[in-house]
């Protein structure tokens, strides 16, 4: 199996980290991923939508942007910076080897 893109249609309009989702995506890394494969995998994606993407940090969250030069660590924003973010992306079993669901909060941009 390789790596999979899937749309999470189901997670429309839940809640993450208190704000509803309007699209949810998951990375899901092959049985014979190369380390990071689903994280990749999702920068390329956001990046390509025109997204600035934040740094990883651990396990934390990472934030992303639209029309946005940087954007900081998790630990660095604050929680108007967080409210102000288009979306984030979140590990599942890890950045390393697990999967990655990208959240967006706004419509994505195309």
């Amino acid at each position: 199996m390789k790596l999979e893109q899937i749309e999470r249609e189901e997670q429309i309009g839940k809640e993450f980290l208190g704000r509803k989702a309007s699209r949810v995506v998951e990375f899901k890394p092959g049985d014979s991923a190369s380390t990071f494969e689903a994280y990749y995998a999702a920068d390329t994606f956001l990046k390509s939508l025109g997204y600035e993407t934040g740094s990883m940090c651990g396990l934390d969250p990472i934030g992303f942007a639209h029309n946005c030069d940087y954007v900081a660590k998790w630990y660095n924003l604050s929680s108007s910076d967080k409210n102000s973010l288009d979306g984030i992306v979140l590990q599942m079993g890890g950045f390393r080897e697990g999967s990655v669901l990208v959240v967006f909060f706004n419509e994505p941009h195309k």
